[in-house]
């Protein structure tokens, strides 16, 4: 019996004739087939609320917002999607099962077709003209697909300086407020610039947005949210200064694909029409997704500086990236506190990391690593365990597992936590356990492991492999950097394992096999990973193919960079790029420079370390250590060192301090305090002053 009632879905606007997303929605209807139809529905401010209720009457499966409904329609709905609350707007409402779901895709749709012209915001800075709906709507998903700065570019001060704030509270992405200026210059680091206001927009074709065009440079990607006419005076501005552009036409195919993919059932929208974009939770998977991480040290300060907002940063980036990649677990290795007492800022900011993940419905496998207190960590375990959060933090002498289903996949997740010896013997007193892989083996031997499943370990030991030890980052402890044969485990012993998450090791590395994996800190810890590029790794586990590992980038509130060069070219100020970096600096000054650490953080307040490499450091290192010291006093070891670095000759009075230091720190004894005196005696020196 041939179906003649229609499935509605729509716009309400007001103007709106000129709206022509309906043109690319019915095409798409038609091309998969559907009984649905869109209309154009011109709705007056004061009728807003009619309307909506009409869409719950008239059992529509959908509308879009326009002018001027974006903000208000708010009132009128059930529930708001993460982009959506943040920005306060909504462009496209989903009916289901009687409830109105708000949805913003201005933003959404805008990211996806930067993607689709081969542009990543990871890791980029944008800078944003405008500050209204839809340059906000932008900048929240471009905030929250990692770009890494965002400057707002507005007339009106309240709004710009407003969404900035929006930004930084928000979305973790740092973001400025600058007032917009007559000609105003495009600021020097941009990568991204988009005109997020409607200069240009039919009938006003030749308008533009006032800036120097000058400063547009062939280093930047333009975009416009213009979409009529689509090639825009301001894009043909940039273009001729040799940038990338990107028209907003684009944005606005994209917004109508993803109208499709959540009014739908349908698997995706048909690509002949350039519509790309899957419907949320997309068709079927039969694989499981998960995250790999480990060496959290939640609560750890770098050279004195606190680094819980920068842990906050990459956490939140983490769980962009779980959500992003549809994750379906989480594995952490160990390490999850820097200390075994840990700061109570770091336990709410594990405790935000793991109530977000279940908010997602996102497993969580954690063990204790050797810094971590096993019994504070495993404290209300069992609660967790009913939101997915499974702990183990204590060896009990068994190898605590997870199974489950998912899609054709049956997947067991063991988990393992630091384990000495000493403990696994006490368990096992039948086996002959003399070092750690003795201890580790003997666990896996006594625990049944189902090779039909795909079985993934999670656990925190030195694992080496053959006859190669991991490489170290520097930022691990003493006890792990002076680690014996006694405590290292072989990678052999891991055989019955599809995926083993090892935590402890601080810099990414494979070890014997690609499944066998440090995931490494997710943050520099130590000047050793200045070169370093943290990751997370994203596991793909599948029934019949090899587990897919693929390294996720991160990017981190504050790098950690070295500079090399004189004092005066590292801190001209066309050099100085991201001052809230951490900073290790080398001058190549010839002359020591006073207060060299004082003049530096003037301009990049977070430098942690300066040194020289000059003609005399590299004078320095090429003496002999073991023979300088040889017959030689504490005052001539000094007095040469002095005349060494500064070219001159040590004062009495400076040496006297140097003296009073030493003997304080236990340097030098009675015996160098008469070879002082006789040394002030010969140059002539007064025997009445003491050191």
């Amino acid at each position: 019996m041939k179906n003649y009632r229609a499935e509605l879905t729509g716009v309400f606007g007001d103007p709106v004739d000129d709206n022509p997303t309906g043109v690319v929605e019915e095409a798409a209807f038609a091309a998969k087939g559907l009984n649905y139809r869109y209309l154009t529905i011109r709705v007056q401010p004061d009728d807003l609320e009619t309307a909506m209720a009409a869409v719950r009457v008239l059992g529509m499966k959908g509308i879009n917002l326009t002018m001027p409904h974006k903000v208000k329609v708010l009132s009128y709905l059930d529930e708001l999607s993460e982009a959506a609350s943040i920005i306060g707007a909504v462009n496209t409402v989903i009916h289901k099962d009687g409830r109105l779901y708000g949805e913003n895709t201005d933003g959404k749709g805008f990211v996806t077709a930067l993607g689709n012209a081969g542009i990543a915001l990871e890791g980029k800075r944008v800078t944003m003209l405008g500050a209204g709906g839809a340059a906000r709507a932008i900048c929240v998903e471009c905030a929250l697909n990692g770009a890494e700065h965002i400057t707002v570019i507005n007339r009106n001060a309240e709004r710009g300086s407003e969404l900035a704030a929006l930004l930084n509270e928000k979305t973790g992405c740092r973001a400025k407020f600058l007032s917009w200026e007559k000609g105003m210059k495009v600021p020097a680091d941009t990568e991204i610039l988009i005109n997020g206001t409607s200069a240009g927009f039919s009938p006003n074709v030749n308008d533009r947005p006032d800036i120097d065009y000058l400063t547009v440079t062939e280093k930047m990607c333009v975009c416009d949210v213009v979409f009529q006419p689509a090639e825009t005076v301001f894009l043909k501005e940039a273009a001729k200064r040799g940038a990338k552009t990107v028209t907003g036409l684009g944005m606005l195919v994209q917004q109508a694909a993803l109208n499709f993919a959540l009014w739908t059932d349908e698997g995706s929208a048909p690509q002949g029409n350039g519509l790309l974009i899957r419907p949320a939770g997309g068709a079927e998977r039969k694989d499981m997704r998960f995250l790999h991480l480990g060496d959290l040290h939640l609560g750890k300060t770098l050279s004195g500086f606190d680094l819980i907002e920068d842990q906050r940063y990459i956490l939140d980036q983490i769980l962009r990236i779980a959500e992003k990649e549809s994750i379906d677990g989480v594995l952490i290795a160990g390490d999850v506190y820097d200390k075994s007492v840990p700061s109570e800022a770091a336990m709410r900011l594990l405790d935000h990391f793991l109530i977000e993940l279940a908010k997602k419905e996102i497993k969580v496998f954690m063990v204790s690593g050797n810094h971590d207190s096993d019994d504070r960590l495993n404290y209300g375990s069992a609660l967790f365990a009913s939101n997915q959060i499974f702990i183990s933090a204590v060896f009990d002498g068994k190898l605590h597992k997870q199974s489950f289903a998912d899609g054709d996949a049956e997947i067991t997740v063991y988990m393992l936590p630091f384990v000495k010896a000493s403990q696994v013997r006490h368990y096992f007193p039948e086996e002959e356990i003399e070092d750690y892989d003795d201890a580790v083996r003997a666990i896996i031997r006594n625990t049944p492991v189902n090779k039909k499943n795909k079985n993934i370990l999670v656990a925190h030991q030195f694992v080496a492999g053959r006859g190669e030890d991991p490489a170290l980052a520097g930022s691990e402890g003493v006890g792990t950097q002076s680690v014996g044969m006694v405590e290292k485990i072989g990678y052999g012993c891991f055989d019955d394992f599809d995926y083993v998450a090892l935590g402890h090791i601080h810099s990414p590395q494979r070890v014997g096999r690609d499944e066998i994996r440090y995931a490494g800190s997710p943050l520099k810890y130590s000047l050793g990973e200045v070169n370093n590029e943290k990751s997370v790794p994203l596991i793909t586990v599948s029934a019949k193919e090899r587990v897919q590992v693929e390294l996720v980038p991160l990017k981190p509130m504050r790098d950690m960079r070295r500079l090399k060069g004189t004092m005066k070219e590292l801190l001209d100020k066309k050099n100085v790029k991201a001052p809230e970096d951490f900073i290790y600096a080398t001058l190549t000054d010839e002359d020591i420079i006073n207060d060299a650490m004082g003049i530096f953080r003037q301009i990049y307040p977070n430098t942690i370390r300066i040194d020289y490499d000059n003609s005399h450091t590299r004078e320095i290192e090429q003496v002999d250590i073991s023979r300088i010291a040889q017959n030689r006093s504490f005052t001539e070891l000094i007095g040469d060192f002095y005349r060494l670095m500064y070219g001159c000759e040590i004062t009495e009075e400076e040496m006297d301090v140097m003296r009073t230091a030493a003997r304080e720190a236990g340097v030098i004894n009675e015996a160098s305090e008469t070879d002082h005196k006789r040394d002030r005696s010969l140059c002539g020196g007064t025997s009445g002053n003491k050191v």
